[in-house]
């Protein structure tokens, strides 16, 4: 006998296409330190606003993969959801989505009623609200760290406002001997969607903050500064990666698309 033909409808199709996610599998992680403010605004935790704010931050791990910046908003007012993550440079594109990923499960857990709140990690910085952030140069609230021990040239300060403020990606380095073999690192970076003025303005106004010819870092939503003894960044720059547009899709797009927007994250132990 002839074997039988199986027939499969459109209707199967498409729930076969459900079951098909994505999978991010993230390495172990390592110590995960960052900083988070959260607004005095408050909502309830199973209110629309909330879970289209859950919703945006769950998609951004997996956008990290393709893009070091992405801004994003979902939902109708008075619920709509903004958000946006940036990433350095310096890091790959899995750093990126780990970092993404860790700093999205700590916002949620830290600020889990707040309208608007921002965290601050090493590699990368991740913040949402409930009006628009984006294009919007923004230089509070603030983390400030000083470190005495590090001195630092007023000219190294306001080379870095150039470099970072003139490069593409708005992010840039500089090296300096200060007195005798005592090296200082700078590091800065501003949200690309900032124009060179708006980029200054945020880093001057971080700088501000420092001590004349002190170290420290200083951590903006719009920027961040850090002059400090030990070089923490990389030798390699991807601003193809930063710049990226990734997927452009709106994440109410993506969602049609069942595997897409959804996806699982394997991974191994996070320090709590």
């Amino acid at each position: 006998s002839y074997p039988k033909k199986f027939h499969i409808s459109s209707a199967m199709i498409a729930l076969i296409s459900l079951l098909i996610i994505p999978l991010v599998i993230i390495p172990n992680a390592q110590a995960f330190d960052y900083w988070t403010n959260c607004s005095a605004d408050q909502t309830s935790t199973n209110s629309p606003y909330r879970t289209n704010i859950q919703d945006l931050l769950h998609s951004f791990t997996y956008q990290a993969l393709s893009s070091g910046f992405h801004n994003s908003s979902l939902g109708q007012p008075p619920n709509r959801a903004y958000a946006l993550y940036l990433c350095r440079p310096d890091i790959d594109a899995l750093d990126c989505s780990e970092c993404v990923y860790l700093a999205h499960a700590r916002i949620l857990q830290d600020c889990p009623t707040t309208l608007s709140a921002l965290l601050w990690s090493d590699r990368c910085m991740l913040r949402y609200s409930n009006t628009s952030i984006f294009q919007t140069m923004s230089a509070s609230p603030r983390d400030v760290l000083w470190d005495p021990q590090t001195k630092v040239l007023n000219e190294t300060k306001m080379g870095l406002v150039d470099r970072v403020a003139n490069s593409s990606g708005r992010f840039g380095t500089e090296e300096a001997n200060v007195t005798g073999s005592d090296q200082v690192y700078a590091l800065g970076q501003c949200t690309p969607d900032l124009n060179a003025g708006e980029c200054k303005e945020c880093l001057r106004t971080a700088i501000d903050q420092l001590p004349s010819s002190v170290g420290g870092k200083v951590f903006q939503p719009s920027c961040y500064v850090r002059f400090e003894p030990d070089k923490t960044y990389g030798d390699t720059v991807n601003l193809t990666f930063l710049l990226s547009p990734g997927n452009n899709a709106s994440l109410g797009e993506v969602s049609q698309r069942p595997g897409n927007a959804i996806f699982m994250l394997k991974y191994k132990t996070y320090p709590q």
